[in-house]
């Protein structure tokens, strides 16, 4: 049986097989773990793509027996850190400014 470790080093080494198989097999499962973080399947399943995208962008050296827990850790940071921008997005601080009534006409 072929471990993950054996796909990574598959893509490593110039074939594409490899990264098929890996994002055949933890694609969906990470989309719902990120989905969990964001409570948005299309922009999970987006970051999903992001998180692979940059996992084999980078390909950042991973000890054997842990690309799950490298794929998972993340994924995880970039769910949190794509939450706090969307939030940014969408601060108060962003509507217009209303005019308050002073408390005195209030109580008439």
């Amino acid at each position: 049986m072929v471990c993950d470790g054996d796909f990574y080093r598959q893509y490593l080494n110039g074939d594409d097989a490899g990264l098929e198989a890996l994002m055949e097999k933890y694609g969906d499962p990470l989309t719902l773990y990120l989905d969990g973080y964001l409570h948005d399947i299309h922009e999970a399943e987006e970051l999903m793509l992001d998180v692979f995208a940059y996992l084999f962008t980078k390909k950042p050296r991973i000890r054997d027996g842990g690309f799950k827990a490298y794929l998972y850790k993340a994924a995880r940071h970039m769910a949190l850190r794509h939450k706090s921008k969307r939030r940014l997005m969408f601060s108060l601080d962003a509507l217009p400014k209303r005019e308050c009534r002073d408390s005195a006409s209030v109580q008439a």
